[in-house]
């Protein structure tokens, strides 16, 4: 099986697969498509979240990678308030990929939410569907190591023209 080097999830993935990490996620990519696999993420929220910011948090993540894309369409929607949990399949366009199907499942875990994905071809999707659901099964999720990580760690740094100023 495959353990994230902070300690924050762990699941088998398929094998042969390339694994690349960074602090709070993981892609594991196919070795048949190079722009197609699997992503897995644990973000410190800093508190759990109520159930409107926890779809906040979610609207804003589909919003941020998926639906300002060509032909974006949500094909199902699945959602547990009580388990915080929300599973989004859609397909979509990319300039330079073409036709691309995911899965989105989001985990809240106290004070993180996980993360975990299936992206690509529709052909890879539908030949690595039953797997995915497999390695769903077989994930353990350490939502308290999220405590170490910065908050919401997905963020990037502008600067203003000339350096006048700069935000994250």
């Amino acid at each position: 099986g495959y353990s994230h080097k902070s300690n924050l999830f762990e699941f088998n993935p398929p094998k042969g697969w390339k694994i690349t990490e960074s602090d709070f996620d993981v892609w594991i990519e196919s070795p048949e498509d190079g722009s197609s696999g699997i992503y897995a993420a644990l973000t410190n929220t800093g508190y759990e979240l109520d159930p409107e910011s926890f779809n906040s948090f979610v609207t804003y993540m589909e919003t941020t990678y998926y639906n300002w894309h060509e032909d974006f369409t949500e094909t199902d929607r699945r959602e547990d308030a009580d388990e915080r949990f929300i599973i989004i399949e859609k397909t979509y366009t990319d300039a330079d990929l073409g036709k691309r199907q995911a899965m989105s499942i989001y985990d809240q875990e106290g004070a993180s939410v996980f993360t975990l994905e299936l992206i690509g071809s529709e052909d890879f999707f539908t030949e690595n569907i039953d797997s995915f659901d497999q390695l769903i099964s077989d994930v353990t999720i350490n939502g308290s190591e999220a405590a170490s990580l910065p908050l919401y760690q997905l963020t990037w740094t502008f600067s203003g023209p000339e350096g006048a100023f700069t935000m994250n």
